[in-house]
């Protein structure tokens, strides 16, 4: 799908991602929900409001993974634009699904956490996507390191109409780079071992935007979990004009600089700021490094001339 060290083909990622999102339910086979495979049984929760928009798209990109072991749920908060119909479409394929009123996103993926069974957990917002491969890459890195808890790799961003204008490399994740530079890794491109949800409890819904960084720093940080990285492209977030990135910037700006101070972080306002630019500037090197030592220079390049698109 991308050339492993090279800079991907925007293009050619646009014609794939059309593709895998294009197959109509008449297509699918009942092989999506054999439960008895060897493979890790993967439980995939979906958060959904009236996003019939893109609600198909993010439905076909976790059932066209074609994984036999796979457990899909989606939480719809009673939307009235024509998304429940668009559920009931992909009904045989789904193990769960509800439409009622809800508290919010957070509360929408805890309730489907709540009912996940599988050995691992993750959560794919209704206007994002999982790209071709990506559970079978989860499913390797697990076979290749059973004492990981959290798995998680690459993303691109994507405009209303799937075409990608940009890539964002994972790499190291450690606490300290949550605080010094936000989320490390992100739900779109990420699962973890339900065993967590017992030892680390469930998303905080005081948190409107921030609850998956809250979430994974509280995991690394306060847990210290273990980290797997998949160096592969596996998940999509999508930027369009009603998205939370755009909408809820005070919102996210304010959550964010309390998840840094409620894990120990120096913010970026107050007394604590030159503080926080020296440890932004360290946490850029270090990364930048790590970006060389593993052959993605290239990555370094483009953030020389990032793209005037906005991105979470």
């Amino acid at each position: 799908m991308v050339r492993r060290y090279g800079k991907p083909n925007y293009q050619t990622l646009t014609r794939q991602i059309r593709r895998f999102t294009a197959t109509s339910a008449t297509n699918l086979t009942e092989a999506v929900n054999i439960s008895h495979s060897s493979l890790p049984k993967i439980s995939i929760v979906t958060p959904s409001f009236n996003q019939a928009k893109f609600l198909e798209r993010t439905i076909l990109s976790v059932l066209n993974q074609r994984y036999p072991n796979l457990e899909y749920i989606i939480i719809d908060g009673g939307s009235t634009d024509g998304s429940v119909d668009i559920i009931k479409k992909y009904e045989p394929h789904l193990s769960y699904w509800v439409s009622e009123p809800d508290n919010g996103q957070a509360n929408a993926i805890n309730k489907g956490l709540r009912l996940a069974t599988g050995d691992w957990v993750g959560f794919q917002n209704s206007d994002d996507l999982y790209l071709p491969g990506a559970f079978h890459k989860f499913a390797k890195a697990i076979e290749k390191d059973n004492t990981a808890e959290v798995i998680y790799g690459n993303m691109v961003h994507i405009d209303s109409d799937d075409i990608v204008y940009d890539v964002q490399l994972t790499g190291p994740a450690h606490g300290w780079l949550h605080l010094a530079q936000g989320i490390q890794f992100h739900n779109q491109a990420t699962i973890w071992r339900r065993a967590l949800l017992e030892r680390a409890g469930y998303l905080d819904e005081n948190f409107q935007f921030c609850m998956d960084f809250e979430y994974f720093a509280r995991l690394v940080i306060q847990h210290k979990v273990k980290l797997r990285h998949v160096d592969e492209l596996v998940g999509a977030f999508r930027s369009h004009a009603d998205s939370k990135s755009r909408t809820m910037l005070a919102t996210s700006a304010k959550e964010h600089e309390l998840v840094i101070t409620k894990f120990g972080g120096r913010g970026k306002r107050g007394k604590n700021s030159g503080v926080y630019l020296l440890s932004t500037v360290l946490a850029k090197s270090y990364k930048g490094l790590w970006y060389m030592t593993h052959k993605h220079s290239w990555y370094l390049v483009r953030h020389l001339t990032p793209s005037t698109r906005d991105v979470k």
